[in-house]
């Protein structure tokens, strides 16, 4: 066969074009784990403001324990503090909002607060104030919910106490506050099938890997677009046509060309995307991404199979235009396509949706790649064969469908 003549020309042609190369292949790996660690330095570079508007002076005695409004503010700081925020508190909202314009949260302290927080049969209420655009509004209101969880404790510790001493009866709070406890979680895959931490982090890992092959699209279908129609304004088509090859082999190593060098930049993108939630979980403290070679191995499978199947879809689309936009147009509707259901495929379990729903996504191509993955991950590796089957398959068809359009005459005067 002669279709690595195509490939090499291919790859001939991307390699003096060291542009594209650069802004396909090496811009991921260093853009997305530069994106986390900026999200990261400017985000804790930016101080949490929330101020405190103290309108309750009252003091109440409860017990040994004497309450004021500062003993609210003083753990609010506390926690503040161990969260690079800021608090600032005051009697006067207007002054307060004044000379801290950029405020995250406010927090008023009405008149009654102590009254109502030491009463045994009254509620006290803080009021919340949110600034409008705010980026740490949410860290802010975190915190505050933080400090009036820990008060809330200090006042239910001291009430159950004082109440016991009056009654005459030994009470131990913690079983009071929380009488009941959740055990460590324990872990199960699919139909209750023993699992453990490990295959909760690699369920994790799959989902950004599903997440990621939505990057796989634009490459691959700008690739593709160019193939033919960019050849043919070019005026480059038509030497290729004259050569001894086959019409059909010209087609096939396009469309293989533009999925291996489309898979290239994907993986790129993959490797892009790992980088940057790597760097923001370990910027934060959270899970992270668990690597297994045996998922990567099936992840690289899964990326070049969903190269090809970009380049069988886009190819068709391709043969019908009769200029390069209207190609490109063409790709960016497949790419859309594909950005929708691997955008979903971060937040749903897709086998768990209603069956009318999985029917639809199920006769969109892109579904059964990701699906690949899910499976394999959770163990059901006959659904995971058979959804690459199907993969394939499609594949296979849409470049029949293409070697059946594939007129050159047509092509050529098409204006």
């Amino acid at each position: 066969m002669k279709v690595r003549v195509i490939l090499w020309k291919e790859f001939t042609d991307l390699s003096r074009d060291w542009r594209t190369l650069i802004s396909t292949i090496l811009l991921p790996l260093l853009v997305l784990p530069l994106l986390g660690f900026m999200a990261f330095t400017l985000t804790r570079e930016q101080v949490t403001q929330i101020i405190v508007v103290v309108e309750d002076e009252s003091m109440v005695r409860l017990g040994n324990y004497t309450f004021t409004a500062t003993n609210f503010t003083r753990i609010l700081s506390s926690i503040a503090g161990k969260s690079n925020a800021l608090v600032v508190v005051g009697r006067d909202y207007g002054a307060l909002v004044s000379s801290n314009p950029y405020f995250d949260v406010a927090v008023i302290v009405p008149e009654d607060f102590i009254a109502n927080a030491t009463s045994y049969n009254a509620t006290a209420l803080l009021k919340i104030i949110v600034r409008v655009g705010s980026a740490k509004a949410s860290e802010a209101l975190s915190i505050v919910r933080r400090a009036v969880e820990e008060f809330n404790d200090l006042l239910g510790k001291v009430k159950v106490e004082y109440l016991a001493r009056l009654a005459g009866v030994r009470v131990d709070y913690g079983s009071i506050r929380n009488p009941v406890k959740l055990s460590t979680p324990e872990y199960a895959g699919i139909g209750g099938r023993p699992a453990s931490i490990v295959d909760e982090l690699r369920a994790y890992t799959a989902k950004i890997l599903m997440f990621a092959l939505l990057f796989i699209a634009p490459p691959i279908s700008s690739f593709t677009s160019d193939t033919i129609i960019g050849e043919k304004e070019r005026k480059t088509l038509e030497s290729l046509l004259v050569t001894p090859m086959p019409y059909t082999e010209l087609l096939v190593g396009k469309i293989f060309a533009a999925s291996i060098l489309g898979a290239l930049a994907a993986l790129a993108d993959v490797v892009g995307v790992l980088g940057y939630f790597y760097t923001l979980t370990l910027s934060y403290g959270g899970v992270l991404p668990f690597i297994d070679p045996q998922l990567v191995l099936v992840h690289s499978l899964v990326v070049f199979m969903t190269s090809l199947l970009t380049a069988s879809l886009v190819m068709p689309l391709v043969l019908r235009s009769k200029t390069i936009r209207g190609a490109q147009a063409s790709a960016t509707a497949v790419t859309s396509i594909a950005m929708i259901v691997y955008f979903a495929v971060l937040f749903v379990d897709i086998p768990k949706l209603p069956l009318t729903i999985l029917a639809i996504l199920y006769l969109i191509p892109f579904t059964h790649p990701a699906l690949i993955v899910y499976n394999y991950v959770n163990g059901e590796l006959l659904q995971a064969i058979v959804h690459a089957i199907v993969t394939v398959t499609a594949s296979l068809v849409l470049i029949a469908l293409s070697v059946k359009m594939f007129k050159p005459e047509k092509i050529l005067t098409s204006q």
